[in-house]
């Protein structure tokens, strides 16, 4: 059996890691991969890492989306999603 460990920041990625060891402990034969959306894990024993990697300063994806979020608003203020109208 192949499983897919999905990690978002480097809090997911030490639970990733854990969940790996725990599983291999009790499942053998287990194939484990880790796709960790940001971060630069390394592979280990246990689970492979696999796709792209890369490294943010805030170590998760939610600020990397708040920053385009806010930069794009900024772009456009007229338009902006974070602009609310007063009534």
């Amino acid at each position: 059996m192949r499983v897919l460990l999905v990690s978002n920041g480097n809090g997911e990625v030490a639970i990733a890691q854990r969940l790996a060891v725990a599983l291999h402990e009790r499942i053998p034969g287990l194939e484990l991969d880790h796709l960790p959306l940001v971060g630069e894990p390394q592979s280990t024993a246990e689970a492979r890492v696999v796709g792209p990697l890369a490294a943010l300063p805030s170590g998760g994806l939610i600020a990397m989306v708040t920053a385009i979020a806010v930069s794009a608003a900024m772009a456009s203020p007229n338009e902006s999603c974070l602009r609310r109208s007063r009534t």
